[in-house]
């Protein structure tokens, strides 16, 4: 007949050493260089994204119409033409029987 096992004494668990914060203390600011361009890296989206954001979504027209297209041209995108070239901007001018 079989002994009973004997039982596992229970350690604590090992020091996290990982994740997204360690990382970025790391690599973003582990040096002074890292956190120089970390601080003018940030600084810089903070100053792009907002008006990029305005550009490509909330004054852009999502519907293939030129009009619309015409309306918002300087101020907005024209996702449209996406909708309708898809194909094209994806494989070019590869034959259209052997695409897909």
């Amino acid at each position: 007949m079989a002994q009973p096992a004997e039982l596992i004494v229970a350690r604590t668990p090992p020091a996290r050493h990982g994740g997204a914060w360690a990382w970025c203390q790391r690599h973003l600011w582990g040096t002074r260089g890292n956190a120089l361009v970390s601080v003018v890296l940030i600084a810089w989206l903070a100053w792009c994204l907002p008006p990029a954001m305005e550009w490509g979504l909330w004054h852009a027209v999502f519907r293939p119409d030129a009009d619309s297209c015409q309306a918002v041209r300087g101020s907005g995108a024209c996702w449209g033409v996406v909708a309708e070239k898809y194909r094209l901007i994806l494989l070019g001018r590869y034959p259209f029987d052997e695409q897909w």
